[in-house]
């Protein structure tokens, strides 16, 4: 009976000590943060102008892997009112969703009432092929429709 006793404080203090065996559904394997990695970076845009209150920036991890096909969708974040630059992020993606022989990028919009004011343009490695988990992004402005009544160049144009 004793030697009962013993080993079930033993076992009882292995289980303690175990990695593997939290209560914390967080860090246990059906936990539903279990499977999940970050791309993490900032958006940045070299205009030295304000985005207006109610600006919207969003985030895209993509798997660009096939050419002539749509780029599919790993991760997305939307930023309501994200400030100005630079404008931090964080894309959290299920790592089992990765292939070391596929390729993965980033893309990223700023929009104001639904208008895009800012685009990424070129392509942002991430994850596999050399690149990391951290990428800063670089806008660039969008141009704007002529005659909209705060395009002054379109006005001065006109005008001529």
């Amino acid at each position: 009976m004793k030697c009962k006793a013993i080993y079930l404080a033993l076992l009882g203090s292995a289980a303690a000590c175990s990695p593997d065996m939290s209560d914390d559904p967080a860090t246990t394997a059906e936990g539903p943060e279990a499977h999940t990695a970050q791309v993490t970076g900032t958006l940045m845009y070299g205009e030295r102008i304000a985005l207006r209150p109610g600006s919207v920036a969003e985030v895209w991890l993509l798997d660009t892997s096939r050419a002539d096909v749509p780029a599919v969708e790993i991760a997305y974040q939307r930023i309501a009112h994200p400030g100005n630059p630079p404008i931090a992020f964080a894309l959290d993606y299920d790592p089992r969703e990765i292939s070391e022989a596929m390729q993965y990028s980033v893309r990223a919009t700023i929009r104001y009432a639904g208008e895009l004011l800012f685009t990424s343009d070129m392509h942002y490695p991430v994850l596999t092929r050399g690149a990391g988990d951290t990428v800063e992004l670089m806008l660039i402005m969008v141009d704007r429709v002529p005659g909209r009544p705060d395009d002054s160049a379109a006005a001065d144009d006109a005008a001529r």
